[in-house]
């Protein structure tokens, strides 16, 4: 999914807990730049993804396996692998600007889990 500054892919994390990753480019930017908004971005992702991501792995994305293990029936959290990777405008954006497209994407993937 893209928003006005952020390009986004969300799928199935192969470990057993939500991950996010974040992919500031170059862009012909110096590293100052660079650093700037991957802390940004970085930090919004901390206090807005996160939380959805872990409550949806404790409220009910679980999957029941087939197997048992001494007559208990197994429960497998579907964890999400986000990966955010910025695109050049995010360079000029404001932090607000860059918090409505998080809540944009957060909102998004929080109707695909449920």
């Amino acid at each position: 999914m893209k928003t006005g500054v952020l390009d986004v892919r969300v799928a199935a994390s192969p470990s057993s807990r939500a991950q996010v990753g974040v992919i500031v480019p170059r862009y012909k930017r110096t590293i100052v730049e660079r650093n700037k908004l991957r802390r940004r971005l970085r930090e919004l992702v901390r206090v807005r993804l996160l939380p959805v991501l872990a409550r949806s792995d404790v409220e009910g994305s679980s999957v029941e396996r087939p197997t048992e293990e001494h007559g208990t029936v197994h429960t497998a959290q579907t964890a999400r692998a986000v990966l955010i990777r910025a695109l050049p405008t995010a360079y000029s954006a404001t932090f607000d600007g860059l918090a409505r497209d998080v809540d944009t994407v957060v909102a998004r993937i929080a109707n695909r889990i449920g």
